[in-house]
């Protein structure tokens, strides 16, 4: 949303934000405490309103950044996790920590997001995963499992089209 690159921390108590074009890079907690004795968070990721998820790691809650105010919340989330990917539709889906893949929405704005199994499983632990342009999220296996999670999010679990139409990366816009 403001063109900027957070850094979720892991082990570090503040978010390491990086604007490219001025090149240059501040620190912040935005509001937040995080533990700095655990592996609290592997990632960030944007959601549908522009905010910044940072999905636990071990650590015992969730975040999310406004841009707007330069200010965050803390959320409870149902599972640990190496992170999420934001889904063709906005929402942001974790990638599972030895436990379930989880739908967060978080159109109310505040601490208690609107979740979701999509995927139940505890074997094996899932690493990393990316949207393709397809609309799949592909959710890879940290283990010697050949088991890569697929989630045809497109399929059923209702996505508008103006959902993929904003987020699409070949809709280009001018300003009149």
């Amino acid at each position: 949303k403001d063109d900027r690159i957070y850094c979720a921390p892991l082990l570090k108590g503040k978010i390491l934000t990086i604007v490219a074009e001025a090149q240059s890079a501040t620190k912040s907690t935005y509001g937040l405490t995080f533990d700095t004795s655990t592996n609290d968070h592997y990632g960030a990721c944007g959601d549908k309103f522009g905010n910044v998820i940072m999905l636990r790691g071990q650590d015992t809650s969730s975040k999310c950044i406004n841009p707007d105010t330069n200010t965050g919340f803390t959320f409870g989330t149902l599972t640990n996790s190496y992170g999420g990917v934001t889904g063709a539709d906005g929402n942001v889906y974790s990638v599972c920590f030895s436990s379930n893949t989880i739908k967060y929405d978080l159109s109310g704005g505040n601490s208690t997001p609107g979740s979701s199994t999509v995927y139940s499983t505890t074997s094996p632990n899932r690493m990393a995963g990316v949207q393709a342009l397809n609309g799949n999220i592909y959710i890879a296996p940290d283990t010697a499992s050949t088991d890569m999670l697929v989630l045809d999010i497109n399929a059923d679990m209702g996505i508008s089209n103006m959902a993929n139409l904003v987020l699409s990366p070949y809709l280009k816009t001018e300003k009149i």
